[in-house]
């Protein structure tokens, strides 16, 4: 892979890998493009939360006071929210660059993104999740799978109650059963 491939695809291709099945090949690339286009953006704000936080520091190390925007109220619920990944809010912009927006407002931001993401992307996941579905069933999976996850269930808290299998360090879940 060429370093222009590398930088345009990603490491894997991303886009480019077939799903399961060659009819949902189409719906997956659909997806793989809107949810990397998003998850871009999403990743964005953090790049601008640093930067309010760095300005907030210089502004703070000179005297002056400055009013945090890293913990902001909620139109929706009013709670208290702080961190990169929170909650949706709603935007009706096509495209929202976390960089384009104001610098004062990272939990708007947020919210705009998440939105954008259940807008655009949602329907195309569940289209594509329908389809690999389908795919799993005329493929005689669904069997297999299950047995899989009956012998080495996901490490849920909820579901390990019932596992008396101490954890595999540095996993948090057991090994599987031989």
């Amino acid at each position: 892979m060429s370093e222009a491939d590398w930088q345009a695809k990603g490491a894997a291709g991303l886009g480019a890998i077939s799903s399961l099945s060659p009819e949902c090949t189409p719906l997956k690339h659909r997806y793989d493009a809107c949810f990397n286009l998003w998850f871009k953006d999403y990743l964005s704000i953090g790049d601008d939360q640093i930067r309010e936080q760095q300005r907030q520091s210089e502004s703070s190390a000179s005297g002056a006071t400055t009013p945090s925007s890293l913990s902001s109220s909620s139109s929706s619920g009013g709670k208290k929210r702080s961190g990169w990944f929170s909650d949706s809010s709603s935007t009706s912009s096509a495209s929202t660059s976390a960089t384009s927006l104001g610098g004062g407002d990272i939990e708007a931001k947020k919210h705009a993104i998440m939105d954008r993401y259940d807008r655009d992307c949602g329907k195309l996941f569940k289209d594509y999740q329908a389809c690999v579905r389908r795919a799993v069933t005329d493929r005689g999976l669904d069997d297999l799978i299950q047995q899989a996850r009956k012998e080495n269930p996901f490490p849920f808290d909820h579901e390990r109650q019932a596992d008396p299998r101490a954890n595999n360090p540095p996993f948090p879940f057991p090994a599987a059963k031989d």
